[in-house]
Parts: C-alpha cells; structure tokens; sequence
C-alpha cells in the first residue's frame, strides 16, 4: 500500500522564470551557449513544497471519473513514472497539463529526464519544456525503470528552494551526462535520493532523502544547526514552516549514511528506512560558501 504521497508537493506557485530565461542566465553567467555543448549537470533550482498532493481525482478543480479509473487504486505520482510522458497517452500527464502546479512538475520532470534537444510539447501550454540533464530519454515512449524511478526522485529534491527563488547549482551523478563537476561549483552542499521502498509491514512507502555535507556542518558548527539549516534550505521551516513539518528527512552527514565518496559524487546513500540508495543519488555543488545564519 503507497502512502506518504508528497513528491508532488515539490511544485508551488514558486517565483522562477520560464527555463529560456534559465538558459538565458546561464549564458550570461558562463559566456557560452547550450547549443552543440553539454553544461554536464549545470542547472537552476526553484521549485518549493507547497502542501499540495495529487492524490486522488481532484485536480485544483479538474475532476474525472475516468481518471479515477486509470489510476486503479495508485497514486498520481506512480501512476506518471511507469507511463509514457504523452498527454495523447496519458490521463495523468494531460490532467497536469492543466494547471500551474502540474505544468511545473511536468516541466522539471523533462528538465531532469530528457536532454537538450528533447522537448515535450503540451497543446495546453504556449511553450513546450526543453530537455537538461538527460537522465531517462526514453520517457517519451515509455514508463520510467526502478532505478530511473529513483534518480527521478533525486533531481526533483536536488531542485527544491522553500523561496522559489532561480539559484544555479551544479547536478552531479553516476550517470554519463552528469558525472564530470562543473568548473567554478566546488562547494557540495547536499546530497538527495528517494523513491517508492519496501517498508515491510507497512507495505511500499514513499522516501523523500536529503543529507549534508561536511561543508554545511562545518559552516553550521553542530548537527542541530546542520539540520536546521537544510530544513530551512528547503523547506523554510524557520520563516515560513511546511505544515505537518518537512516532507523531506535530513538523514545526517553525507559522509556517515553514504559509503560511496568518489570525490565528485556519492552513492550508497542510507535513506530513512532500510533501504539504501546505490548509484541513483544526486550531489549538488554550489558556487558560493555555505552561509549558515538564518
């Protein structure tokens, strides 16, 4: 049985701008273009949790029977990773369409999965969403696998920000398109994993992971501070608290609960049950020094 359903929470009425105005900064920060190159993991974050969940067949007012019935029992968000991103396909992916939270989950969805060349187009939007990072291409044709399901979850926490605010941060994996640093983000801030785990009697559970690293405690000075810091990172507990607390479990430092440091990224990360998290972390690295004060 899936419960603890607040992936989609991720989304909001955050303040980022349209991803051309991303690639617009990021020309003008790097003096170079995305076209015919590879920016490895380079990307923005701003999304935020919101409090809103797609569990069920109301969508901010769009309701259907036969969507219901698609669903069988799973959740929106399960529903959405084992099909093909196609609205023509999909009930769910046409109901996102829709409405604005559902059009953000969608559009950093594609951000992390498709890459750069790749689009998915919605007859409901004005632009369609570019590819970035290249993680699971194929999504267009067909359902995302266990460990795409995974490293989904990943780049989605990797982009949180609790004041939607457009930050540039550098995406870093095992995965080919994201394993290389970024020239000038040498700070790692955090790593993020999570997904649908085998939580023994209590059935399948959704995991939302994120642990700090030695930087954050350091700049931090305790454990406490580390956690509160990153609770407040993303999900602005401090100013502006989620209710019913942070979806996202700070499981500790990265290097206690993750036993795999190649000096660029890590893997075998603990999440917050039993299950552990091998090659479909993601680690961001930030351009700036770890500010602690609230």
């Amino acid at each position: 049985m899936l419960r603890f359903l607040c992936i989609s929470a991720l989304l909001a009425a955050c303040a980022d701008t349209s991803l051309d105005t991303e690639v617009s900064a990021l020309e003008t920060e790097n003096g170079m273009t995305f076209n015919g190159m590879t920016f490895n993991g380079m990307t923005f974050n701003g999304m935020t949790f919101n409090g809103m969940t797609f569990n069920g067949m109301t969508f901010n007012g769009i309701s259907s029977k036969d969507l219901d019935v698609h669903l069988d029992g799973r959740s929106v968000i399960e529903t959405l990773l084992t099909e093909a991103l196609d609205e023509n396909q999909s009930p769910v992916v046409a109901a996102l369409t829709q409405f604005p939270d559902g059009e953000q989950l969608l559009r950093y969805s594609v951000k992390c999965g498709f890459e750069e060349g790749q689009e998915f187009a919605s007859q409901n939007w004005s632009e369609p969403a570019p590819g970035v990072l290249g993680l699971f291409g194929q999504w267009e044709s067909q359902g995302l696998s266990g460990d795409e399901i995974e490293l989904w979850y990943g780049c989605m926490l990797a982009h949180v920000n609790a004041l939607g605010k457009s930050v540039p941060i550098s995406i870093l994996g095992r995965q080919p398109t994201i394993e290389s640093p970024d020239k000038g983000y040498d700070v790692r801030e955090a790593a993020f994993y999570g997904g649908f785990a085998d939580a023994g009697a209590e059935g399948t559970v959704e995991e939302m992971n994120a642990c700090f690293s030695d930087e954050v405690l350091d700049a931090c000075g305790t454990t406490a501070a580390a956690v509160a810091f990153m609770n407040d990172r993303y999900c602005g507990q401090l100013t502006n608290p989620y209710p019913g607390g942070c979806p996202m479990t700070i499981v500790g430092v990265c290097s206690s609960v993750c036993s795999d440091d190649d000096g660029i990224s890590l893997a075998d990360c603990q999440g917050s049950g039993t299950h552990v998290y091998s090659q479909t972390a993601i680690t961001v690295n930030l351009r700036n020094p770890i500010n602690c004060d609230p």
